[in-house]
């Protein structure tokens, strides 16, 4: 994981995407993964990523891209905000 080569946002939908909006639908399946909940503010997201990728390593498994970051429902209290971090196991 040298670099992100490709980033992009997925959001979930409660309706079907009007035809005006330009959007695109992707699908992404991770065959086998990693999870990791993170739970507090945003910004110490990093901090997460460097335990989940910490635990990984010391268990010799190998992961790559892609990755992916789901939010749970907003909170103004940021220690309750919760985000699910999926890595994609080799």
């Amino acid at each position: 994981m040298k670099g992100i080569k490709s980033f992009f946002t997925g959001v979930e939908l409660l309706n079907p995407i009007p035809t005006v909006a330009d959007l695109e639908t992707k699908f992404v399946k991770l065959t086998r993964y990693a999870s990791w909940k993170h739970i507090g503010p945003y910004y110490r997201l990093k901090e997460a990523y460097a335990a989940m990728k910490s635990e990984l390593k010391a268990m010799e498994i190998n992961y790559h891209y892609p990755l992916i970051e789901i939010y749970g429902h907003w909170n103004e209290d940021e220690s309750k905000l919760e985000t699910e971090i999926l890595f994609s196991l080799e």
